[in-house]
């Protein structure tokens, strides 16, 4: 790959430039800190824009002037411009806002108590530059406050900016609408120094490091941006800011004195082959090809091409060097002391070209066999593969079937060995829930009639109860009757209830159930099992009366 070169920078954009530099470092009114950067800050800003070779503007410095002054200066400066013009503000000194939040730039006889009438407003600066018919405007403002210029502006729509043809105008500011613009590293530094935020903008153009693209032209976005970066770095209590109006494309705003760096083209493939052809007519073909290169506007062409000629003249024979050295250095074209030597060299070059040439021819010889041989062995190597490959395949799609049918077999062994064992399964499962059957209902018949035998002999003891009962009762009458006979006299009828003419028959009755609970009231038979644990105990007969 060829090495990356650095060039001289391309030319600024045609049409005239110019700066307008004002500066105030000193203030009338004692309530005002008397500025020691803007008068240095205006100083290096002028030289690096005045630099033919960076910024070339026309600058106009104004320095220390009353706000009648500057405003009359802006003024001269901003009549008269024409379209195809450039132009730069620059504003150092106090900023001031006035009741409204306005922003008014200080001149020498600035009060602080009458800001808007002494002071240089930011919105009647803006309007003498609306006025302006310069195509490309460029404002600077390093001051406190410089952000609030935007305060009473329009929108960038609404600027009337019809005479820009497109190109607008570019505001940088050294901080925000409320934040201060330092000298040095603090607001109060004694020490001799520039505003940080010009410093950076000086630094970047001087230097060349504000090219970010390395293109050799720094615009005004690269030159905010490098500017930005190197004030927030230095820990300063400010924030820059870029403002747009109705721009397209990029302003620029100076060329890089350190030139711009350049990329090699690459060559066209018919010049890469013709310049390592065997025939030297062909190289020299391919180098007055490179020398029309040589006149291109692309620098990225030029340095390719100048690259390849340099190598030509180092490595290449005399007789194609000396065409490339010619174009290279147009004024060192004429024959040489040692042209005879170089002619002979020639002839040596020649002969030893043509050796090579034979060379070349055999070696394509040799190499063309050696391709027909590999390609021979490469048939022979691709069907012993694909033999191979076909083997194998059918080797394993036999045991792919052999292991196939091998696993249909023990599935279904498998599958036959489960059914048995199922068959086996509900056989026993059946056995056991007959057995489980039979115990049950012998068990509940053996049950059934442990608790008849219990309720017969309850019922046997119940008719007992009501026996014994019975005859107490009779027994009871009698002796009633009797004692009754006893007063009364023999044959008399019982009382309680009973007629004379029933009393016979009465106890006919009584005498008729007795001899009927004696003949059918026996004793159970005992029963063939004892009553279950747990079977109601039955009721013994209640004593008879005494």
């Amino acid at each position: 790959m060829s090495a990356r070169q650095s060039w001289a920078a391309p030319a600024l954009p045609a049409g005239p430039r110019s700066a307008l530099i004002i500066a105030t470092t000193g203030y009338d009114d004692e309530s005002l800190r008397q500025l020691r950067s803007p008068g240095r800050d205006a100083g290096e800003l002028a030289a690096v824009l005045g630099d033919a070779a960076v910024g070339g503007f026309a600058v106009t410095p104004v320095l220390n002037r009353t706000g009648a002054e500057i405003r009359l200066a802006i003024e001269d400066f901003t009549t008269g411009c024409k379209p195809a013009d450039q132009v730069l503000v620059y504003l150092s000194c106090h900023g001031l806002l006035d009741a409204r939040g306005r922003l008014c730039f200080g001149g020498t006889d600035v009060r602080r108590d009458r800001v808007s009438a002494t002071g240089v407003g930011a919105t009647w600066l803006f309007e003498r530059l609306d006025e302006c018919r310069a195509t490309r405007q460029i404002v600077i403002l390093d001051c406190c406050f410089s952000g609030a210029f935007a305060t009473d502006r329009k929108s960038a729509d609404d600027v009337g900016l019809d005479h820009f043809q497109g190109r607008g105008r570019v505001v940088l500011t050294a901080s925000r609408a409320t934040e201060y613009a330092f000298e040095g590293t603090t607001a109060h530094d004694t020490l001799p120094g520039g505003s940080v935020f010009t410093e950076a903008l000086v630094h970047g153009l001087r230097s060349g490091a504000a090219d970010t693209d390395e293109d050799g032209l720094v615009t005004v976005t690269e030159a905010y941006g490098f500017a930005y970066a190197r004030v927030r770095a230095a820990g300063a209590g400010q924030t820059p800011q870029l403002w747009s109006f109705g721009t397209e494309g990029n302003i620029v705003l100076a060329r890089n004195p350190a030139g711009m760096t350049v990329t090699p083209a690459l060559l066209p493939d018919n010049v890469r082959v013709a310049l390592v052809d065997p025939h030297p007519s062909i190289r020299i073909g391919a180098v007055e090809a490179l020398g029309e290169w040589l006149s291109h506007d692309a620098p990225s062409e030029v340095v390719a091409a100048r690259q390849a000629l340099q190598r030509v003249v180092q490595h290449d024979i005399p007789r194609v060097g000396d065409v490339a050295h010619a174009l290279l250095d147009p004024a060192d074209s004429t024959p040489s002391d040692v042209d005879a030597a170089r002619r002979a060299a020639e002839a040596i070059v020649a002969e030893a070209e043509a050796t090579r040439r034979l060379a070349v021819e055999d070696a394509a010889g040799i190499r063309e066999q050696a391709r027909k041989d590999a390609f021979g062995i490469q048939e022979h190597a691709v069907g012993d593969a694909m033999a191979i490959i076909d083997d194998a395949e059918s080797r394993a799609a036999s045991t792919r079937r052999a292991a196939v049918e091998e696993a249909r077999r023990e599935a279904e062994a498998i599958r036959e060995a489960a059914r048995a064992d199922a068959s086996g399964i509900r056989d026993e499962a059946a056995g056991k829930a007959a057995t489980v059957v039979e115990t049950t209902v012998a068990d509940a018949r053996r049950e059934a009639e442990a608790i008849r035998g219990a309720a017969r002999a309850e019922a046997y003891a119940i008719n007992q109860n009501a026996a014994a009962e019975a005859a107490a009762i009779i027994a009871g009458a009698r002796d009633a009757a009797a004692r009754t006979q006893r007063r009364t006299g023999v044959g008399r009828a019982p009382t309680a209830g009973v007629r004379a003419d029933e009393g016979p028959t009465w106890f006919a009755r009584v005498r008729a159930t007795l001899a009927k609970l004696g003949e059918t009231d026996s004793p159970p038979p005992v029963a063939a099992r004892a009553p279950k644990v747990g079977a109601k105990p039955v009721r013994k007969a209640a004593k008879r009366p005494t």
